[in-house]
């Protein structure tokens, strides 16, 4: 079914119901009408005359069906379907969002699935990266800082002081063995950036990716091993 515009059918919905209450009135004078109301047309008098005279003979507020490919875009369906697949969706890509349409039957490109989320009014928000340390990572770092300072002491003339039999290790030089991921791939749709939820827009990511790594250690008797890094 064509999908006529508001402003079209209440100018033909008007036109139609004036020449139901007054069955005698021509083209002319339905037009010298609405052309004398107080909100009139803006159009020229013969621009108006001819568009009540095409409402007049096609008696209906619709428009004529139109041959040629369908429009999919102003549909409610499609958008139905573009809202679906994409807000407040990880992964949700132009691309992905297209290409999973037409799996399920849904003809489009990826104009068209980007015109479509412009008309649904959806933005496109990057997602913020965040750290993996969780809550109770962090409890249970205070927890063994606690142990530590027990086992161990804290100042030198304490009867438990070992600080200098403790070896501190550390890393460097990570070579990454994942692939490259492109973030701009990483987002979410929808109308207002309040509307997304903190667990969709957060990113959580890796502090190191996995890769080989050199690293060392160092104690109160020097580095370990003395001449360089193991890997």
């Amino acid at each position: 079914m064509p999908n006529t515009s508001p402003e079209k059918k209440e100018f033909r919905s008007l036109v139609l119901g004036l020449k139901a209450l007054n069955p005698s009135w021509s083209a002319s004078q339905i037009s010298t009408f609405l052309r004398q109301s107080e909100n009139p047309p803006l159009l020229k008098s013969r621009q108006l005359l001819t568009k009540v005279k095409r409402t007049l003979t096609r008696n209906t507020i619709d428009d004529r069906q139109r041959p040629g490919r369908p429009i999919t875009i102003s549909t409610p369906i499609f958008q139905q379907q573009v809202k679906t697949s994409m807000r407040l969706k990880r992964g949700a890509s132009i691309r992905n969002v297209t290409a999973n349409l037409n799996r399920n039957g849904t003809r489009c490109s990826t104009y068209t699935v980007y015109k479509a989320a412009r008309k649904l009014k959806l933005k496109w928000f990057k997602t913020r990266k965040s750290q993996k340390l969780s809550y109770q990572n962090k409890i249970d770092r205070v927890d063994c800082a606690k142990r530590l300072r027990s086992k161990f002491g804290v100042s030198r003339n304490a009867k438990k002081w070992k600080w200098d039999r403790v070896v501190n290790t550390d890393f460097s030089g990570v070579f990454i063995l994942q692939p490259f991921q492109n973030n701009r791939n990483d987002g979410i749709w929808a109308e207002e950036n309040e509307a997304i939820p903190s667990s969709l827009i957060n990113a959580p990511t890796d502090k190191f990716k996995k890769g080989i790594i050199f690293w060392g250690a160092i104690s109160s008797n020097g580095l370990i091993p003395v001449d360089a890094p193991i890997s």
